[in-house]
């Protein structure tokens, strides 16, 4: 496929108009079409579902793929891409893929969709940098609730946050889950490994065989800081990596040699969080509760902090977290 052709701020072949969009992604999403099932075993109550973050970097999302195209086992997987952005030129590039058993889902409450409007770009909505009492004067939306550092709320980035938790977080710190294991038929039943990935990602060949070694694994990417931040080179920069690395692919054993337990704490809080709207969004994405707690009960589904994780931690809930997890160091050699 000529990458260099897919335009990733539109496609060609969109609805014209934003209903017929709306609609286009709703019967995706209620399709629930899964590709090469015909060539692939059914997914098994032990197999892994990787589920893949995308927004629009298609340079990035190839190479995933690719490396996906590599890993050994991936054809026992059910590969679940999750896109905040319809668009059919790179929905056509996921078509491709011919390893695995393959799903798209669509984030209904993106931008793309909401455009003048929460969860998008409301117009009334307070400017990023003014402040407190310039937006009370102003009467912008949610003028009495900045974030942690005095913003008011960005839709590109609260996006992000809302499509994450949609798609289906099995987060031990949250033990829900949403779209992907509780809306899908395919789903559904699934007791094996999920593992997520976003489209800048990339994974080792033997990804797979080491997450069945070693259970407790999380997938993470590699986050690059420097000046070249082209494509290209980060890309060319992890081959170099696991080229040199060769040697240590496919391990035959694992053995755990020392742990570090520790307690939880909090990190530095992020800003763009302080909007009520995004808030009771998210807090309207969870499963419901039990019918005995309510959503506005500060903790419940197994005593975890469900609401806090919706609005903001508080030093409070540290307490309630390290109830909850065994969080520690692991040396593997």
């Amino acid at each position: 496929m000529n990458l260099s052709a897919i335009n990733p701020n539109g496609s060609r072949s969109l609805p014209s108009s934003l209903p017929q969009l709306r609609h286009l992604v709703q019967e995706a999403n209620s399709r629930q079409r899964v590709l090469n099932e015909e060539l692939f075993p059914p997914l098994a109550p032990d197999d892994t579902v990787i589920v893949v973050q995308v927004h629009k970097r298609v340079h990035y999302l190839y190479a995933l793929i690719e490396s996906l195209r590599q890993a050994q086992n991936i054809e026992n997987t059910l590969l679940i891409f999750s896109h905040d952005l319809y668009n059919s030129d790179i929905n056509a590039l996921v078509e491709t893929i011919d390893f695995c058993k393959v799903m798209q889902i669509f984030y209904p409450n993106s931008i793309q969709l909401h455009p003048n409007e929460f969860p998008g770009e409301d117009p009334n909505d307070c400017p990023r940098d003014i402040n407190k009492i310039e937006a009370a004067k102003l009467g912008c939306n949610n003028a009495a609730h900045p974030d942690l550092y005095g913003h008011y709320r960005e839709a590109s980035f609260t996006q992000t946050k809302h499509h994450w938790w949609w798609k289906g977080s099995q987060h031990v710190l949250f033990h829900q889950v949403n779209r992907v294991m509780d809306g899908l038929e395919v789903t559904h039943n699934h007791t094996g490994p999920v593992i997520f990935l976003e489209e800048d990602h990339y994974v080792s060949p033997d990804f797979l065989p080491f997450l069945a070694a070693m259970m407790d694994l999380r997938a993470s990417g590699i986050h690059h800081k420097g000046k070249d931040c082209s494509s290209s080179a980060i890309i060319q920069r992890v081959f170099q990596t696991l080229e040199a690395a060769e040697s240590h692919l496919f391990p035959s054993t694992l053995t755990l040699r020392q742990s570090f337990p520790r307690h939880f704490r909090l990190p530095k809080g992020n800003g763009g969080w302080g909007d009520i709207r995004d808030h009771q969004l998210c807090l309207r994405t969870l499963s419901p509760p039990p019918a005995s707690q309510s959503v506005t009960d500060p903790i419940f589904s197994d005593g975890c902090c469900l609401q806090s994780c919706c609005t903001s931690l508080s030093p409070g809930d540290a307490k309630c977290l390290n109830e909850q997890l065994d969080v520690g160091w692991y040396v593997v050699e």
